[in-house]
């Protein structure tokens, strides 16, 4: 069996290369010591990248399959279509994932396999955004949007098709715009996005607001909030699930705070002193 695999890597959860064997050399153009650390989702093809991060992640939360085709990109060999079959390491949380460039088990592409859904679940946003940060590709920020056109809050105010073809838009335009790809949706109406630091908040704010105008939905309708915060290199899957919460939670209380006037008129909004008086004049 070992005989029918071109080459195979021991790797953890964010793709670092920890052991290498077979042709690497042949097929990378790197030697072993060129190879260790580095991070084998760099030498896959840039359209099925995400594809296969999430393909790790599932692996990770054991609700995935263990086989398929990626496309495996380098300067030695260009673009070319390899099998995977990913295999437990000794190591908690790392795997050996064995590449054949024969494509004689059928194995499925990445595309077919890895939900159709370009937005992740929670668990899986959480490992995929551990990896990304883990990578040490620049800084990254997560920002959570909330759109009241299309939360629950909202129901009533446009037919439950119109929402649901927003969010889908939404979701979509979120995908496109960031340099990452990676989305979830931790409740409906509210979208979290990791980006890196040559894409703001507001120009992703601005795609989702230009995306609404061509729905007809203007942007004060849209209703669109959104917080940011940093994302550290150190950062868990756990501690992504957190942040998450404290931003929901940040942006509830933004809705929900009354704006204080700057002059209060009598009969509107009493101050405690006014309340106290009234009832003095009872």
């Amino acid at each position: 069996m070992s005989d029918s695999w071109d080459m195979s890597f021991l790797i953890d959860q964010a793709t670092r290369i920890h052991e290498a064997r077979g042709n690497f050399g042949k097929h990378l153009g790197k030697p072993l010591r060129g190879l260790v650390d580095d991070h084998l989702v760099n030498f896959v093809a840039q359209e099925d990248r995400l594809l296969f991060l999430r393909f790790m992640a599932k692996l990770l939360l054991q609700t995935g399959t263990t086989t398929a085709t990626a496309r495996i990109h380098t300067p030695i060999i260009g673009e070319k279509i390899f099998e995977l079959d990913a295999r437990n390491g000794i190591r908690a949380k790392t795997w050996w994932l064995m590449l054949s460039a024969s494509n004689s088990r059928g194995y499925a592409p990445l595309a077919s396999i890895v939900d159709t859904d370009p937005v992740a679940s929670g668990a899986e946003f959480g490992q995929l955004a551990r990896n990304a940060a883990k990578q040490g590709s620049g800084k990254l920020g997560m920002t959570l949007f909330q759109s009241k056109a299309v939360s629950e809050r909202s129901f009533g105010k446009m037919t439950q098709e119109r929402r649901d073809a927003l969010d889908k838009r939404i979701g979509e335009v979120l995908v496109e715009a960031t340099d990452t790809g990676i989305v979830t949706k931790p409740d409906i109406g509210q979208y979290a996005v990791l980006h890196g630091a040559d894409v703001s908040p507001q120009q992703i704010s601005e795609r989702i607001v230009q995306a609404a105008s061509e729905m007809e939905i203007t942007e004060k309708d849209l209703g669109l909030t959104q917080t940011t915060e940093t994302l550290a290199e150190n950062v868990e899957a756990d501690d992504v699930g957190r942040m998450i919460r404290n931003m929901r939670e940040k942006l509830v209380d933004r809705a929900t705070r009354e704006p204080i006037p700057d002059r209060v008129e009598w009969g509107k909004h009493p101050t405690f002193l006014q309340k106290m008086m009234s009832k003095v004049k009872k």
